[in-house]
């Protein structure tokens, strides 16, 4: 090839050859190459590296220029003048080149020279000119490398189609390209200080393989950096690109609501370009989630060839699934025994998609009868069209038909009545009797007319307050009547009191009739100590107690047995320039809700007002015995110190009271639930269980709270011990459970259930040792009962017994009876002993 025969030709022939090829005015010089040791004067210059010389320098050596390179010396001719100046090859010039020219002469001897110049940019050109070869210059280029190679990275040629005209690429800059197109013509093209080159060619076919050679490298003949001596390369023609790149997307179907990412999924591919899914374009895009609809996305791609490929996809978007219940409307039901009942009466059902669904609604489960009384349950069912079931449960209430009755009391007289009798009507089957706030055990009535019920010493005062309740056959109450009580042994007697006036009076005193013992005082309802007295007259210190002229005092007369004989009001005043009075505080509580400070006023207070952290409140009126005064939220902490002035008419300031600040308790709350008990039985303990806050539980029996109390084991059951408390089936048991501060969170009554059981016994013969049979029930032990005297007893186990008779049992013609007995000893069946 041309482009290779020229590339190893010397200096001489290197000349020849351009100007043979017409190509001297294109290419007027020679350019060195680089070597990493001078070929002569060695010894000189062991530290500088020259160009390597081609040929025909006759031994002159230039030093390798560097882009931080200021001098460039060698050798030359001895006496030989050598200059360097800039590039003036046109559009050869690299940005930032220098303008210059500068000169030197070899030495005489030796040839050496130094020469200073200005800092060359890397791949610029400098021209060289030697006094002994005019005419036949050089061009030296700036290099990186220290060894002046030029590390050029291979000729390159632009992909070409059948329409391309324009043939482009890159060889070493300077340089020149010698391409052959595919029917063996060739053209020339050459490279500026990029290496890029360009020529115009006819339209080549299909397959056709080009050719293009770097033929001209002006630094180095045979060293390149990619290892290689050619610098030749070939490509073939390709059909252009006409294949439109395809996008793969999917329709999607979403729900209101969800989030949309239109490029979520979607890719894009070219037969050429590969994967270009990051060229992917959205053109438009309609979509909205918020509502339910169709809509469309256009995608747009373009690969390499400018080929573009375009897809649409349809996005739907579906109402949110339906997940609601239906709601099925119905309420609880309270019957009477003998009323009909339809289930589906007043029953509804609506659904927030079907709306009424009432049609729909099925009978699940229904154990109402209307025959007797009792608590039953319904439940309902309906489903939507979505397949959403509701359900709904009810409570139907059965109750005995209406019953009424009336009740009325016979005065009371104490010490002569044991009894509290009267009448009765209508459904009253029980009654009980309450004295003083405590409820007595029910008895069942004897009479469709009138009763009794023994009070067996209960009474013992004028002053019990005393109520006989009737109750129907199911416990419910009917009526109640209040029974008069009078005292057959009280004395007869007068009292009579002296006008009493605060801060002048320390005593109120009067006189009496009567076989009086003692007298008392009644201060706002509130009993003070009685005193003894005698002679008629009295006098009982009340200075402490009466404050206010307001408080209302009576005086009363007892005689020696404490019973009341009379009673008289006592009029209180008070000083005419003299004002007392007290105040009280209660606990106030941060956090409950109540904005209030309140408490109790006595005697002359007219006005109170409040300190809180030093700072005094309003002044506001009261009267009475109670105030509350406002104070919003200035109490926010337990250590503020909150107190209430009292104040009379005219300012004066009466007395004062600190307010204990406390914050409210966390709320607790509980239940409890108790078994059956059997009267009667082996088993005294009530079982039951708890829940919430509960820690202990007592037991009340009828009306009166027994003191033991029993902890709440860790699983909310307990166990508490009734011993002999519980004698009765009329007992009215209640079961307490407590919070760990003692408040009470809930209390339930304990079924009662009576012992019951049956003997059997086995043929007796006179002289057996042992009579034998079994029990059934809660039968606990026997006794022989002979001529009605009763004997020994035996006790029964595993419901078998074994009664040592012998010695008891003597004739055959005795009466004999064996008795069951529950574990109290209450009979329970009775059976003849036949003697055989």
């Amino acid at each position: 090839m041309k482009n290779k025969l020229m590339k190893k030709v010397a200096v001489g022939a290197l000349t020849t050859a351009v100007v043979a090829s017409q190509l001297a005015t294109t290419i007027p010089y020679n350019v060195f190459a680089a070597e990493t040791a001078p070929q002569t004067q060695a010894t000189q210059a062991t530290a500088t590296q020259y160009y390597t010389t081609i040929g025909g320098l006759d031994g002159r050596q230039i030093s390798i220029i560097h882009p931080d390179s200021t001098t460039i010396s060698g050798y030359v001719q001895p006496g030989e003048t050598i200059e360097f100046y800039s590039d003036d090859y046109s559009g050869a010039e690299v940005v930032g080149s220098p303008s210059f020219k500068v000169s030197a002469v070899g030495n005489s001897t030796t040839g050496a020279f130094s020469v200073n110049i200005p800092k060359i940019p890397e791949n610029a050109v400098v021209n060289v000119e030697m006094s002994n070869r005019p005419k036949n210059g050089l061009k030296l280029r700036s290099v990186t490398a220290s060894d002046g190679v030029y590390h050029f990275g291979g000729t390159t040629i632009d992909p070409l189609t059948t329409n391309s005209t324009t043939i482009s690429g890159i060889v070493t800059p300077f340089g020149g390209a010698w391409i052959t197109l595919a029917d063996g013509s060739s053209l020339q093209a050459y490279s500026g200080a990029d290496g890029r080159y360009s020529a115009t060619i006819p339209k080549q076919p299909a397959g056709a393989v080009i050719e293009v050679d770097n033929f001209y490298n002006p630094m180095h003949n045979d060293k390149y950096d990619n290892g290689s001596e050619s610098l030749d390369v070939k490509t073939t023609v390709i059909a252009p690109d006409t294949t439109k790149p395809v996008i793969t997307a999917s329709n999607k179907t979403l729900t209101v609501g969800d989030s949309f990412d239109p490029k979520a999924g979607v890719t894009a591919s070219d037969d050429t370009d590969g994967n270009i899914t990051n060229k992917i374009a959205v053109t438009s895009n309609n979509v909205d989630t918020s509502k339910a609809g169709t809509y469309s996305v256009t995608y747009y791609v373009t690969d390499a060839a400018g080929n573009v490929g375009t897809k649409t996809i349809t996005v739907t978007v579906n109402e949110a699934p339906d997940t609601i219940k239906p709601v099925i409307t119905a309420s609880n039901k309270t019957l009477t025994v003998g009323d009909s009942f339809d289930p589906k009466a007043g029953v509804t059902a609506s659904d927030n998609k079907d709306g009424n669904i009432t049609s729909k609604i099925a009978v699940t489960s229904n154990n109402v009868d209307t025959s007797k009384a009792g608590t039953y349950s319904v439940t309902y069912s309906v489903s939507d069209a979505a397949g959403n079931v509701g359900t709904k449960t009810i409570t139907v209430t059965v109750n005995d038909a209406p019953t009424s009755g009336t009740i009325t009391a016979n005065d009371f007289t104490i010490g002569k009545d044991g009894y509290i009798k009267g009448a009765i009507t209508g459904d009253v089957a029980s009654i009980k009797m309450i004295i003083n706030g405590k409820v007595y055990s029910p008895r069942n009535v004897q009479s469709p007319s009138n009763y009794q019920y023994y009070v067996a010493g209960q009474i013992t005062s004028v002053n019990d307050a005393v109520t006989i309740v009737a109750y129907d056959k199911n416990g419910k109450e009917l009526d109640r009547a209040n029974v008069n009580v009078n005292n057959n042994q009280a004395e007869v007697g007068t009292i009579t009191a002296k006008t009493f006036t605060i801060g002048q009076d320390g005593y109120v005193q009067g006189s009496y009739t009567g076989k009086a013992a003692k007298v008392g005082l009644l201060v706002n309802g509130k009993e003070l100590n009685n005193i003894s007295i005698s002679g008629g007259s009295y006098r009982y210190y009340a200075g402490r107690y009466i404050t206010s002229a307001n408080d209302d005092v009576y005086a009363v007369l007892y005689d020696a047995d404490g019973l009341e004989m009379a009673r008289v009001k006592v009029n209180v005043q008070k000083a005419a320039d003299n004002t007392s009075g007290t105040v009280t505080a209660k606990d106030f509580t941060i956090g409950d809700g109540d904005s209030y400070v309140r408490g109790t006023i006595s005697g002359d207070v007219a006005k109170v007002s409040t300190i809180i952290n030093g700072k005094e409140g309003s002044r506001i009126s009261v009267s009475g015995v109670n105030y509350q005064y406002y104070v919003g939220s200035k109490i926010a902490s337990l250590n503020d110190n909150v107190t209430v002035v009292a104040y009379d008419a005219q300012g004066k300031e009466l007395d004062r009271t600190t307010v204990n600040v406390k914050k409210a308790e966390v709320p607790t709350a509980g239940t409890i639930t108790a078994q059956d008990y059997l009267v009667g039985g082996y088993d005294k303990y009530i079982y039951g269980t708890t829940t919430g806050d509960a820690v202990v539980v007592k037991m009340m029996v009828n009306g009166a709270l027994v003191p033991a109390q029993r902890a709440v084991d860790a699983d909310g059951s307990y166990k508490y011990y009734a011993g002999d408390k519980i004698t009765s089936i009329n007992d009215v048991v209640t079961m307490i459970t407590y919070d760990a501060k003692g408040k009470e969170l809930d209390r339930t009554d304990v079924k009662l259930t009576q012992t019951a059981g049956t003997l059997a016994i086995n043929p007796y013969t006179l002289g057996d040792s042992y009579l034998t049979g079994t029990a059934t029930g809660d039968v606990a032990k026997v006794q022989l009962l002979v001529d009605g005297v009763a004997k020994s007893t035996a006790f029964v186990k595993d419901g078998a017994f074994s009664y040592y008779a012998k010695s008891t049992i003597t004739s055959k013609t005795g009466n004999y009876v064996l008795v069951g007995l529950d574990g109290t000893g209450r009979e329970l069946t009775r059976q003849t002993v036949t003697v055989q």
